[in-house]
């Protein structure tokens, strides 16, 4: 992986839902609603059984508590190269210190994901 370390994530069986299985990536800071954000994601495919042969992984951010409310939601398809995906959104609600995270679901399918690095931009322009 460019840089450092990476994680490799196993999904063994497509889950009924999205978030059936993943990581999640704790954020420190507030968010208040209106915030411009970009989440950005290192990650590449060891092997997925898609018709095309990409991983796929939904990012969101959410709150860390029930009912898990939260915005920003995308499906990005990972090819086995490297790639750094950058996903611009804007904040739905005010989630206090601590209390949020960057969700990175992957049971949408069969697949061997490895993932590096999670960037959190706040306060960017619009």
């Amino acid at each position: 992986m460019p840089g450092d370390n990476a994680t490799r994530l196993t999904v063994p069986a497509a889950g009924a839902n999205p978030f059936d299985a993943g990581a999640n990536v704790p954020i420190s800071e507030a968010i208040a609603e209106g915030d411009i954000m970009i989440v950005a994601v290192l990650a590449r495919t060891i092997k997925a059984e898609t018709p095309d042969g990409l991983g796929r992984i939904t990012v969101r951010v959410q709150q860390n508590a029930a009912p898990y409310p939260g915005f920003g939601q995308n499906t990005i398809l990972i090819g086995p190269n490297w790639k750094l995906i950058q996903i611009k959104t804007q904040a739905k609600m005010d989630i206090a210190k601590g209390q949020a995270a960057v969700t990175l679901q992957m049971a949408g399918a069969k697949q061997t994901i490895e993932i590096g690095r999670v960037y959190v931009l706040t306060g960017v322009a619009p």
